[in-house]
């Protein structure tokens, strides 16, 4: 029987040597009293794949003892031992006799619930692969990928050492489901060490060759250092992998961004004046660890205008999404309304001079955002600086949080029940309360 997915569990473990041992594989890494390569092949069963390949190398044995033939788990389980390691993308070349036309490429040192028939979905006709791409909380050291507006990857890259250049906190979280026939360039894969992330993609896109990103924010985290290994220990303890799951409506902290996330500046349209707010990044630690999205909401008249573009934009939200990221937390996503109602300014965007649904106080921004996501609003807040954003937040059945600092804001006319605070720090232990963060 051919495999319909491949396992890469060869690896040694060497960074979490502490924890683990020198002997244990890596995949079999305890992840809440259970081996991390049990949860991937039971994710995998439960998705209703039936034959699955592991491959491996570093003390084998161990794993083979464990699962056997598979009946057990309910699978079949085929094993390909790799006497000299060729890299992800050679292990694979070198057993395509043994997998399907199509099939799923996980590796062994993640942690996922992941509705793998909805990820298959999104593959096209002409694509030679797909990618699970997601935001990270640790973009320095993950591969980042380029993604074109029909979500073709189009570069995929690391960071060098300078934070000047912006990017999209969107990266590659080794979950594929691919052609065959993505492995066919013989002279290319067939020697030596060759890497999917480092060598294979790139080649493909070098080539041609369709590549597109499945972007969504389902639970997948790897474990391959002492610090990842205990957040998703700690994770599943707590069950937060289920509650980011396409399976169940989602909670959600939606952010005002100019006020909350970054220090107001006025009608902001140049990347330059873009500054964090240093309290955010606690209240997002606590969102990213607790279940919750944190998606943003706002509202950028400066389109319309006509004072900055919406590649200007782009940059200021890269800017944020990169600096958060170095701060190792994230945003799920950004929804924005480039439209102002008011005419007579120079250099004004005329085709966005309308009285839209979408500019706050109206609810249109959260409303996609619930649709796009599958969001409880029943269960969700919004954090805002504004009567505005408390409007939107009440009109999309949203419980609104609002930020009035020092006092300024004349809220005598709010009839709904707000929750006021007077300061970012005092958002985050009511945020955290709620949350059972601490």
């Amino acid at each position: 029987m051919l495999c319909e997915a491949v396992v890469l569990a060869g690896g040694f473990g060497s960074r979490l040597e502490k924890i683990i041992g020198k002997d244990l594989p890596k995949p079999m890494a305890s992840i809440n009293k259970k081996p991390l390569l049990e949860w991937i092949l039971m994710s995998l069963k439960d998705n209703g794949i039936k034959s699955v390949l592991l491959l491996l190398h570093h003390n084998h044995d161990v794993i083979q003892d464990y699962f056997k033939d598979g009946k057990a788990y309910g699978l079949n389980i085929t094993y390909s031992i790799e006497e000299k390691p060729r890299g992800t993308a050679g292990a694979i070349f070198d057993n395509l006799h043994l997998l399907q036309e199509q099939f799923y490429i996980i590796y062994g040192d993640t942690f996922f619930d992941i509705d793998l028939n909805s990820f298959k979905k999104f593959k096209k006709k002409d694509d030679q692969m797909i990618s699970f791409v997601h935001p990270s909380s640790h973009p320095e050291d993950s591969d980042l990928v380029k993604i074109n507006t029909e979500n073709k990857i189009t570069e995929i890259f690391r960071l060098k050492n300078e934070k000047s250049a912006y990017h999209r906190n969107l990266t590659n979280a080794a979950l594929y489901f691919t052609e065959k026939s993505a492995f066919k360039s013989k002279d290319f894969l067939s020697n030596g060490i060759v890497d999917i992330s480092k060598d294979l993609i790139p080649n493909l896109i070098n080539n041609n060759q369709s590549i597109r990103g499945y972007i969504s924010s389902e639970y997948i985290k790897d474990m391959g250092t002492p610090k990842r290994y205990e957040t998703v220990n700690n994770h599943t303890s707590k069950g937060i992998h289920k509650l980011l799951s396409k399976k169940v409506k989602r909670k959600c902290i939606f952010l005002d961004r100019d006020g909350i996330i970054n220090f107001e500046k006025g009608h902001l349209s140049d990347v330059n004046q873009f500054s964090l707010r240093p309290e955010i990044i606690k209240i997002l630690k606590c969102i990213n660890n607790s279940g919750f999205l944190s998606i943003v909401v706002t509202n950028q008249p400066v389109i319309a205008r006509g004072e900055l573009d919406i590649k200007g934009l782009t940059n200021i939200h890269n800017k944020m999404e990169m600096e958060l990221g170095f701060q190792n937390v994230y945003l799920d996503a950004i929804y924005y309304c480039p439209h102002h109602p008011d005419s007579g300014y120079e250099g004004e965007i005329k085709e966005l001079k309308i009285d839209c649904d979408c500019r706050k106080p109206k609810p249109g921004l959260i409303n996609q955002a619930v649709k796009d996501f599958n969001i409880d609003v029943n269960s969700s807040w919004l954090i805002g600086d504004n009567i505005r954003d408390i409007e939107a937040a009440i009109a999309a059945g949203v419980k609104p949080i609002l930020l009035n600092e020092d006092n300024k804001m004349d809220i005598s006319d709010i009839k709904h029940d707000v929750r006021i605070s007077n300061s970012l720090t005092s958002i985050y232990n009511f945020i955290g309360e709620k949350l059972d963060y601490f």
